[in-house]
Formats: C-alpha cells, structure tokens, sequence
C-alpha cells in the first residue's frame, strides 16, 4: 500500500487501496482530503469560526443542524444535512455568501437563506454580509 514494507501489517490493507489512498485524493479537488484542507485553511482565517461565539439556529428540520459563529467583525455559518434525502429550509438571515459545500461542486455565490437547499450529507459553510 506504500506505506509499509512488512508482509504482515498491523492493520488489514483494504482491497481498494490503488484507488483509496492519499495521492489518488490529492489529485481529485472534490476528495474528502481536499475538503479536509480547505476547511483547515478556512479556519486559520476566519475569526469568526476560531474565536467566535456559538449561536445555535433552529432550522425547524431534524435532519439539519444549523448554527451561526459571530465575532466582532465577521458571521460566518454552517448547515450540516445529516439524512441521505434533500432537505429543503428556511432561515431567519439575511442574503448570505457560500463559501464551500462539502460536495465542493458549487463554488462562491449568493445564497438566498429563505430557500436553501442541500443534497444528501451535504453541508454549507457561509458568510453574512453585513
């Protein structure tokens, strides 16, 4: 698998490890790797996500988790959909900005927060515009 050179590891080397390793994801942009990364590099940058305050939505859904992070000078947001079904909400905010979805599909645009939709296991992270 590349990483060991023991015929006997400790771990079981899953079937598809040619197609499941990490310089396969690399080269795929909408791998769970690269979402892991510029998730991490969101977080270096943003004051609202490291240091803001939690304030949590009622998404009025229970299969959306919904919750706003507000500092000082930045609000930033994040809707998870936890089912495998489309999941369609509305939320009390103002016209917003998507930053990422974690199908890593949509790029930047406005997002009108009174009519979001998300895919199965889809989630969003946003900013309000002030």
């Amino acid at each position: 698998a590349g990483f060991t050179e023991n015929d006997n590891p400790w771990l079981p080397i899953p079937d598809d490890f040619k197609s499941r390793n990490v310089k396969e994801q690399l080269a795929d942009e909408k791998s769970i790797l690269n979402l892991c990364k510029k998730l991490l590099k969101h977080r270096k940058s943003s004051k609202a996500i490291r240091d803001g305050a939690y304030i949590p939505m009622d998404s009025n859904n229970e299969n959306v988790f919904a919750y706003l992070c507000s500092s000082k000078n930045e609000q930033e947001g994040i809707i998870i959909n936890f089912s495998d079904q489309e999941q369609t909400l509305s939320l009390d905010l103002p016209e917003s900005k998507l930053i990422l979805s974690t199908y890593l599909d949509r790029g930047e645009l406005i997002l009108d927060p009174k009519h979001i939709i998300l895919r199965p296991n889809e989630g969003f992270l946003f900013s309000i515009k002030n």
